[in-house]
């Protein structure tokens, strides 16, 4: 039984490594600095 290896190029497993954190970090910032613009009551409110 023959097992081939999968190669993942360095700069392919980079990219996605670093498009997963820009993505997180936005997806985690965006409601958070919306949230932070408002009073407390208004952010509870809107959820």
């Amino acid at each position: 039984m023959k097992h081939d290896l999968v190669v993942i190029p360095v700069l392919a497993w980079g990219g996605g490594m670093g498009a997963a954190i820009l993505i997180g970090a936005v997806a985690g910032l965006w409601p958070a600095l919306r949230a932070a613009r408002m009073s407390p009551i208004q952010a509870l409110w809107s959820m």
